[in-house]
């Protein structure tokens, strides 16, 4: 029996990863159960999942008490493997505890390694099967980001999409080329007072300025800093464009910067709830441009897999937070992405010179392409393989411990 836990995450990513791999076990037939937070409840009946075991932990309880309640939590629960999305060893730990091959699934690294009863244990990373960083492309280069690549089984693998997802994300493709050839005369007649919709494909938690009263938050001050920031130049910048553009973006994040958003006369704030991975989705496919916080996020997989136009703005961007940049960067080198680095230059203007430069068309086909062979080769029956393949005598840090192996259920 696999125990799938997704707690002691910030933003929606850990649920929606978990979402998708549980949606795979169940096509498979394999028997799991699911662990939480009390904080992460509602994230996971976001996404469709009701979780078997909570957690009674809350922002008071020091990280000790933490790891004696799961460790409580768990005695009686028997398991032959763990799947934690979520990169704090919290309850990892538990399958350490008892020789039980444990994987982390998260997007990124953790930035320190510390001693128990941190919630980064560097203990408890090094004895994992393995640390499996999603993301929709593979490349080489991606391992030279990694600060800790010499002390912990690092893996890159796709989003953990199951099979129907990735089918419905390319439907959704082929749907929007239809449109846009049927309406390529129309469109191309009005485009100059057409308005232009533009999607920030941003959690309000990275703007929010309590983020730091749970589990330690994941931005220092001027991290946090710098992505309000961003989003406030790009309401005053966008709001002072020649031809009518809306931006869409979540309704936090409308509310958090209600003394920016009051000032905007010409550009039109739409803000939209938390929805379900799949309504999110449906939404941000009808934007004519989307806006990528981050280049390994679930949010540029789905996009690339819907060959939905998208600009990579990575914020932030201090100290290279998680490898984003740099991320980019590679993305960009391989055809798969176009970056725009709002530290040098007008966001405006680099938006608006990306719509009519045609290109965005183009590279969103080759991120597609990516996006489906990354995802077939790495995805959720890869990471099953890993946590239950014998160890190997070759190199850690190969990608293809257990490739052909037989998964054990």
């Amino acid at each position: 029996m696999l125990l799938i836990n997704s707690s002691f995450v910030g933003g929606l990513g850990g649920a929606s990863k978990a979402a998708g791999f549980v949606h795979h076990l169940n096509q498979r037939a394999i028997e799991y159960r699911l662990v939480t937070d009390l904080r992460s409840v509602e994230k996971l009946n976001l996404v469709g999942l009701t979780p078997d075991i909570v957690f009674e932990a809350t922002p008071d309880m020091s990280a000790d008490s933490i790891y004696k309640e799961v460790r409580q939590q768990l005695r009686s629960v028997k398991y032959d493997g763990m799947l934690s999305f979520g990169w704090r060893t919290f309850v990892p730990a538990n399958a350490i505890e008892r020789s039980v091959p444990a994987i982390i699934i998260d997007g990124g690294w953790p930035e320190r390694l510390e001693d128990m009863p941190s919630p980064f244990c560097k203990d408890i990373y090094r004895q994992l099967k393995a640390y499996c960083l999603t993301n929709y492309f593979f490349d080489h280069r991606l391992g030279d980001l990694l600060p800790m690549k010499d002390q912990i089984n690092f893996q890159w693998i796709a989003q953990p999409f199951p099979k129907e997802d990735v089918s419905w994300f390319r439907a959704l493709a082929e749907a929007r080329k239809a449109h846009s050839l049927n309406h390529a005369g129309a469109e191309k007649a009005t485009s100059a007072k057409a308005k232009c919709t533009i999607f920030l494909d941003l959690n309000p938690e990275y703007i929010d300025m309590h983020q730091g009263t749970f589990t330690g938050g994941w931005l220092t001050p001027r991290q946090l800093d710098e992505c309000r920031g961003f989003v406030s130049r790009l309401l005053i910048e966008l709001d002072a464009a020649k031809h009518p553009l809306q931006l869409v973006l979540h309704e936090k994040i409308v509310a958090e910067l209600s003394p920016v958003v009051s000032k905007c006369k010409n550009l039109k704030i739409i803000g939209h709830p938390s929805l379900p991975p799949a309504e999110h989705h449906k939404l941000r496919n009808t934007a004519d441009l989307v806006l990528l916080r981050a280049s390994r996020c679930v949010g540029a997989a789905q996009t690339a897999l819907s060959m939905v136009p998208a600009l990579h703005t990575i914020c932030p961007t201090a100290r290279d937070y998680m490898g984003e940049s740099y991320s980019a960067a590679i993305a960009e080198d391989l055809g798969i992405a176009c970056c725009l680095n709002h530290e040098g230059f007008s966001l405006r203007e680099g938006i608006m010179d990306y719509l009519d430069s045609g290109k965005a068309a183009q590279v969103a086909q080759r991120a597609q392409e990516m996006a489906i062979s990354t995802w077939q080769e790495r995805g959720p029956d890869f990471v099953l393989n890993l946590l239950y393949s014998a160890p190997k005598s070759e190199s850690k840090h190969t990608g293809r411990q257990g490739w052909n192996q037989e998964i054990c259920a």
